[in-house]
């Protein structure tokens, strides 16, 4: 069964490289890969004092998404132990060949912000709500993760209704009547957001990455209409997020694209609205935009 964040070869759905390119962080990794190898870092220099043994693929892959993350405190004897063990080193950490072993899981886990095919920058939405609906939009200011995109769903009655493909850097609004939604986001998993919406209000929703097992998962988190909420539309926080997001518009492909992945993301839908119904009303109530967390038109 084809995954929804794939074509049905298996790839990426339509990536290219986009002008915002994610390079800055890419050198930043390097920078601080090399600092780390080379024992620069505060608390770094460690000899190791016990033969080191072989890391496993997963501790590697780990390694790799400390990178992503940029938790360079989090790096740790053992963590050397591992690298240097799989390098057949039994010393301080200092060769290059180790230097090069970080520098390339830098170099997978940032790299540049990629885009679907399947989407079109544009200058102004081209959806306009009318006069008495509600709009939400999904923004993704995260570069994390860049490489997979996320696609979004109307899913309130059941059905399964297409919105678009969020890439990394980008934003879409959606236009309905006023009422009671549910939302979702498709990559690895599901994962679901309510939703309860005023006419003539603008409400916004992050499209969040976080690690899954082989690849980013997404989170659909409410943007709150208050400035003591961890997601606010009032700060600094929020207009950064604005500038980091280019509106985009689906391709004419992105309807086919959608069709071809439609059972594999139904049944996403299906497994993962079991966990949702788990969910206590507490947490529900964490994850839906509120009324008045909406910005008048």
């Amino acid at each position: 069964m084809p995954d929804p964040g794939k074509n049905r070869d298996g790839a990426n759905p339509g990536n290219h490289r986009d002008s915002k390119c994610g390079c800055d962080r890419l050198a930043v990794n390097w920078f601080h890969a090399a600092r780390f190898a080379h024992g620069s870092v505060p608390g770094s220099v460690r000899p190791i004092t016990k033969p080191a043994r072989k890391g496993s693929v997963v501790e590697i892959a780990w390694l790799g998404v400390l990178l992503e993350l940029g938790k360079w405190h989090v790096y740790t004897l053992r963590s050397r132990e591992i690298l240097v063990g799989t390098l057949g080193e039994t010393s301080i950490v200092s060769s290059w060949r180790f230097v090069a072993v970080v520098c390339v899981l830098a170099v997978m886990s940032s790299g540049c912000a990629t885009r679907s095919e399947h989407v079109q920058t544009i200058d102004e939405p081209t959806v306009r709500p009318d006069a008495g609906q509600a709009e939400i939009v999904f923004m993704r200011p995260s570069g994390h993760g860049a490489a997979i995109q996320a696609s979004v769903y109307d899913v309130t009655d059941g059905e399964v209704e297409f919105i678009g493909i969020v890439s990394a850097g980008t934003r879409i609004n959606h236009a309905v009547v006023p009422g009671e939604y549910r939302f979702m986001v498709v990559a690895e998993n599901a994962d679901f957001m309510e939703a309860r919406l005023d006419g003539d209000r603008t409400y916004y929703a992050l499209v969040s990455p976080r690690m899954g097992v082989w690849k980013a998962r997404f989170s659909l988190l409410p943007i709150r209409n208050d400035p003591d909420a961890k997601y606010s539309l009032l700060g600094n926080r929020f207009e950064r997020w604005m500038e980091r997001t280019d509106w985009v518009t689906m391709t004419d492909s992105a309807q086919s694209w959608f069709e071809s992945n439609e059972d594999n993301v139904r049944y996403k839908y299906r497994r993962h609205l079991e966990k949702w119904n788990e969910k206590s009303p507490e947490d529900v109530a964490i994850l839906t935009l509120d009324r008045v967390d909406g910005v008048a038109r």
